[in-house]
């Protein structure tokens, strides 16, 4: 994709018109994971000229503009977010990202109330408890804010979660927040460990079990 010319691209693809698409945005996610926020914005816009007009091209095109420091970008965020949740508007992870989006614009009642739809919608989104607990504690609702911290932590813990990878990190984080600083601090080892398995390729015997 040297030149972003996407119909010429979606040309020389195999495989029927939606299947071709879906390729380009695929392609488009990875460029937008590496960094390269312009790139994917332009395949992005692309798409939707091309009828690819589906929750998952508005919801990246919102978090990129929502990254952005100019005014006139943060407000095509606005109008992504809510296009995502008009195409889906049972899907809670939208809801929580535009809820997130709304309190970084300090909309505080707006935002806190999008979150309550989130929750509604999906009950195990461990971010926007962290974030309700992250705006009580602000307001110095301190054991409210535990409450969400644990709901948070009990979502992360929850055996049927399907993360390819502990979040150890983050779970030591609110075990922080809550006051449990062993449990902190032994997670915090936890995800050392990880990141240097990580580094090095992951365990060695699950390397050589794979040969």
């Amino acid at each position: 994709f040297p030149s972003h010319d996407t119909n010429a691209v979606i040309e020389s693809l195999d495989g029927d018109a939606g299947v071709k698409l879906e390729h380009v945005f695929q392609f488009a996610r990875a460029l937008y994971n590496g960094g390269q926020e312009k790139s994917a914005e332009v395949l992005l816009l692309d798409l939707l000229e091309n009828k690819y007009n589906n929750q998952s091209v508005h919801n990246l095109l919102s978090l990129i503009y929502t990254n952005s420091s100019l005014k006139n970008k943060k407000e095509r965020a606005d109008f992504h977010y809510r296009r995502s949740i008009e195409i889906n508007p049972d899907n809670g992870i939208l809801i929580g990202n535009y809820a997130l989006f709304l309190m970084k614009l300090n909309k505080t009642e707006e935002g806190l109330s999008m979150m309550r739809l989130a929750l509604s919608k999906d009950p195990d989104l461990d971010y926007i408890y962290t974030a309700l607990g992250d705006y009580k504690l602000k307001m110095g609702q301190h054991e409210e804010a535990i409450k969400e911290y644990k709901q948070a932590i009990r979502v992360f813990e929850n055996p049927k979660s399907q993360l390819e990878t502990a979040p150890y990190g983050q779970l030591s984080i609110l075990y922080r927040r809550i006051g449990n600083y062993q449990k902190a601090d032994e997670l915090a080892l936890r995800q050392r460990e990880q990141d240097q398995s990580n580094a090095v390729g992951g365990n060695p015997e699950d390397i050589i079990a794979a040969l």
